[in-house]
């Protein structure tokens, strides 16, 4: 039975550096990916900003703020969620 309690114990632990892993994974990812977007210019009919990302791609994002940093040329960061528009992040780090 104590063989059985330590099987669980060991379980819980790795179980538990597995998950603080994936979040230090997860922060890192993130913050590379912060200003690794550039704007490209503003498009009046939908209110919508273009985008450019490191990979070349350019999309369509949208602003939550009005803020000065958000000019062309400007790299700021985005905020994708899920089956929606990205948002852009202007605050400052």
């Amino acid at each position: 039975m104590k063989e059985i309690e330590l099987l669980r114990n060991i379980s819980i632990q790795n179980r538990h550096t597995y998950q603080v892993k994936q979040i230090g994974i997860q922060k890192a990812r993130d913050r590379i990916l912060e200003h690794s977007t550039r704007i490209l210019g503003y498009d009046s009919t939908t209110g919508n900003y273009q985008v450019q990302n490191a990979n070349g791609q350019i999309f369509s994002a949208r602003a939550i703020s009005n803020s000065s940093a958000l000019c062309k040329g400007a790299n700021v960061s985005l905020v994708a969620p899920v089956g929606g528009i990205p948002i852009i992040d202007a605050m400052p780090r």
